[in-house]
């Protein structure tokens, strides 16, 4: 993302998004109604995310990829990336630190099924992942958040 202030004050993305909507309109392909589309969060819904086509064959995990990068982060990143997820998302659904245990013990059984034993359980040094370390609270619930995607059911 493009954070550069042009002359004017305002994001050179923007100038440039306003300059291609002013064009699409001077060119008669659109025309503003004056109607404006506002999200409502009562309609969406949260689901398990599974990256890619996970069965097309031998060969590692897309899902297991990004479980390693998570499982990569200092304690310090999981927890701040944590907090900016959970700031931004936790209070647009009902039990989302449930939701993100589940769907992490999910894609975790997936990556163990392709031959990558992690564990789900945190803190237990008697459940390693699979460099023989236990996952924190923090990356636990970080990877669930990775592999959950809101769904708008309308």
């Amino acid at each position: 993302m493009n954070d550069h202030l042009s002359s004017g004050g305002r994001r050179a993305e923007d100038r440039d998004s306003e300059d291609r909507s002013a064009w699409r309109e001077e060119a008669g392909l659109v025309r503003d109604a004056g109607i404006r589309l506002l999200h409502d969060t009562s309609r969406v819904i949260t689901r398990f995310f599974e990256p890619g086509e996970e069965n097309v064959g031998p060969g590692r995990s897309r899902a297991a990829a990004v479980v390693e990068r998570v499982r990569a982060l200092s304690e310090e990143e999981a927890v701040a990336a944590l907090d900016d997820v959970e700031r931004r998302f936790g209070d647009r659904h009902r039990s989302m630190r449930k939701t993100w245990r589940d769907h992490a013990a999910h894609a975790l059984s997936s990556c163990a099924s392709d031959g990558a034993p992690i564990s789900p359980t945190p803190g237990h040094p008697e459940s390693p992942d699979r460099l023989g370390e236990a996952l924190t609270t923090a990356k636990l619930l970080l990877i669930g958040a990775v592999f959950t995607q809101e769904y708008a059911i309308e």
